[in-house]
């Protein structure tokens, strides 16, 4: 489990990140794949449901940049004695 003030480390490239907001679900939706449940009128039906976290990019590129990651995203957890 991912909470608040946790250290994550992207594994693809390394980057830390703090979590800023623990796991929750958040709906994701695709125009393209979803267009016939809006235009039947059902687009409160479309769309996928994912546990996501929300993060702050510590190093890298794009610090201090906010995001929100999907949960199965390529993250390890840094606990103390990894830190």
């Amino acid at each position: 489990m991912v909470n608040k003030g946790d250290l994550v480390k992207g594994i693809n490239l390394g980057y830390l990140y703090q979590v800023t907001r623990g796991m929750y679900t958040a709906r994701f939706t695709d125009p393209s794949a979803d267009e016939d449940m809006y235009d039947c009128g059902m687009g409160h039906l479309a769309g996928t449901y994912e546990t996501v976290i929300d993060v702050i990019t510590l190093s890298g590129p794009s610090t201090g940049k906010e995001y929100r990651k999907q949960k199965n995203s390529n993250f390890s957890r840094l606990t103390n004695e990894t830190r």
